[in-house]
């Protein structure tokens, strides 16, 4: 289950994994908790990242980097070419990507079938 970041307490997505791991990170729940290593400093206007990995820990890894990095920067994704997921910035612009590619899809869940 995947609550909407912009629509607190709304669901956005159900994600039907039968092997691997969801993590998201992002303000929406913890308002700006995530700290830029860069900079010392939580990371503001900062968009929700869910990833979709193998294990959790890997998962949650890359949504940090995704949250950290901004919804602009995706260089990060040819170093995880085993997930995919999405950014939902601020002003509800999305991005999606699966294998290490940015992908458009029509839906969020289409890169899973």
């Amino acid at each position: 289950m995947y609550l909407d970041p912009l629509r607190p307490g709304a669901l956005r997505a159900t994600v039907p994994l039968r092997d691997g791991a969801v993590a998201t990170s992002g303000p929406a729940e913890r308002g700006a908790h995530i700290v830029d290593p860069r900079t010392g400093s939580a990371v503001v206007d900062a968009p929700t990242a869910t990833v979709i990995a193998e294990r959790l820990s890997d998962a949650d890894a890359w949504a940090t980097i995704a949250v950290v990095a901004g919804f602009d920067d995706l260089a990060w994704l040819r170093a995880a070419p085993d997930c995919s997921g999405m950014l939902i910035a601020p002003d509800g612009r999305i991005r999606r990507w699966a294998h290490g590619v940015e992908v458009a899809v029509a839906d969020e869940l289409a890169l899973l079938r």
